[in-house]
């Protein structure tokens, strides 16, 4: 038997956007300060500032759609566990056979 939280999923999943939400947020302030600081740099200290800059904004946004998708995996195992206590409400002895499947793909 696997024990599932419902309530740390649904904790999990409110803290996995918000963070989503800051991540996506943060772009166009540092975009904004990277700006102003190149405006005080030239030559290769300009250039590798705006190289981190572009990686860091790469690195971001990946990092942004990876929680993304945790929510989703998330949002479907809390599925999953809704069919299944759902089934086992249902089933004539409280318990499910082997032959339960979760309707929701992961």
């Amino acid at each position: 038997m696997i024990l599932f939280n419902p309530i740390a999923a649904s904790q999990l999943i409110q803290a996995a956007r918000s963070s989503v939400s800051t991540l996506r947020n943060q772009g166009s302030y540092r975009t904004e300060i990277v700006s102003q600081a190149l405006s005080e740099f030239s030559g290769g200290y300009a250039r590798a500032f705006q190289e981190n800059q572009d990686i860091e904004a790469k690195d971001r946004a990946r990092l942004a759609r990876t929680i993304e998708d945790l929510i989703l995996q998330v949002e479907a195992t809390k599925r999953c566990y809704d069919e299944e206590k759902h089934a086992r409400k249902h089933s004539r002895h409280g318990t499910v056979t082997n032959s339960f499947v979760c309707r929701t793909v992961l």
